[in-house]
């Protein structure tokens, strides 16, 4: 948000820019980023339980993974677009906006990965990574089909994990859990935790329960806000960019 040319206000930043990068603007911890470390990656142990689980029904069901080529997009594009339509309607409660982008098919940098059952030419589930920089990447897009395989996320998810370790990449985000593991040291944040824990604002259990499972390392997350400047235009201007309409 702006106010006379300013920036007064911004969501969502890690700790590092929320402590250092101005020192007039104060943090509200809002939640966590959680991101599996690829380089340490390995197949035994404890933390890669559920990847090998997830491995091991998708081998059983027989459920087959693919990458679509950037070329392709265009030709399965309706047909994931309806499957992101109907996971949508599926979803309950309040939804942030800019975690949940609309699928765009001209998308050269991100790579989509479907998983179907045997049998079936539609995809039951389909995620995609960006690579933001040198071998770290971001996951977006963790749309399923509401009846579809209980595991073909979590299956087109562990042969992602698996295929870029394979590749060489040191880092894969899974992105932002809006309002969990907030330990308030303010009102705001004591509200924030609230609404996490009642779904107030959003229902990111089941999205964090599932995450999770892949990724074990967690980084705070903040939203910033100016001091000097109406708490209450701020937290409208947030509220905005949260659920507003998308543009």
């Amino acid at each position: 948000s702006r106010q006379n040319n300013q920036g007064v206000c911004g969501y969502y930043f890690g700790s590092e820019f929320a402590n250092h990068s101005d020192q007039s603007l104060k943090p509200i911890a809002s939640g966590h980023t959680r991101w599996l470390d690829l380089e340490k990656f390995s197949y035994h142990g404890h933390d890669s339980r559920d990847i090998r689980r997830a491995l091991k029904k998708g081998k059983e069901a027989g459920l087959e993974v693919s990458e679509i080529n950037h070329f392709d997009k265009s030709r399965q594009f309706e047909s994931l677009k309806y499957l992101e339509k109907h996971w949508l309607s599926s979803r309950k409660g309040p939804r942030i906006r800019f975690l949940l982008a609309s699928l765009e098919k001209n998308s050269p940098a991100e790579r989509w990965f479907t998983v179907s059952t045997p049998g079936s030419p539609d995809a039951s589930a389909m995620i995609s990574v960006t690579e933001y920089k040198k071998g770290c990447y971001y996951l977006d897009h963790m749309i399923q089909a509401p009846y579809g395989h209980r595991f073909a996320l979590d299956n087109v998810l562990a042969k992602v994990i698996v295929l870029l370790h394979a590749e060489g990449a040191q880092r894969l985000d899974f992105g932002f859990c809006a309002f969990q593991n907030i330990s308030p040291k303010n009102y705001f944040e004591r509200i924030l935790k609230l609404g996490g824990q009642l779904d107030l604002f959003y229902n990111s259990k089941g999205i964090v329960q599932f995450k999770r499972k892949f990724a074990r390392n967690i980084e705070p997350a903040y939203l910033l806000i100016e001091p000097n400047e109406s708490v209450a235009r701020q937290m409208a201007a947030i509220a905005s960019a949260t659920y507003g309409a998308s543009s």
